[in-house]
């Protein structure tokens, strides 16, 4: 299980996909018009900046709710873009790996991964 999930973050895709990922959950993606433009934006009571306003007991409890609910937005730690990944070091890995085999024939751009395991692989 540590094994092929170790394999999947580890993978080319998630590397070079990773950065973004990062600029939206904890970067400058997280708020602002940036936010807005790539429709990542949350009720405002999940922000950490917004939980330390006074309110009443019954806001305090709508506020919880919500949290609960909606879940809570990270702090945000990075005010640039995340840098990517060396393109040659994914270039390098993806061009050793047996291309990919179709998970469902109807279904295009569903492919299995390159873990130990996988169909096509070794066990």
């Amino acid at each position: 299980f540590v094994k092929i999930h170790r394999q999947a973050l580890e993978s080319p895709l998630v590397r070079q996909e990773l950065s973004h990922w990062i600029d939206l959950v904890f970067g400058y993606k997280q708020t602002g018009q940036e936010a807005v433009d790539a429709v990542n934006v949350f009720h405002p009571a999940t922000y950490p900046t917004n939980q330390t306003q006074e309110m009443d007991e019954l806001e305090a409890m709508a506020r919880q709710t919500m949290i609960e609910t909606y879940g809570q937005t990270p702090l945000q730690l990075f005010s640039s873009v995340h840098p990517l990944p060396l393109a040659d070091l994914v270039r390098q890995e993806r061009s050793n790996s047996p291309p990919p085999l179709p998970v469902v024939g109807t279904v295009t751009g569903m492919t299995w991964g390159s873990y130990v395991g996988a169909p096509g692989m070794p066990a």
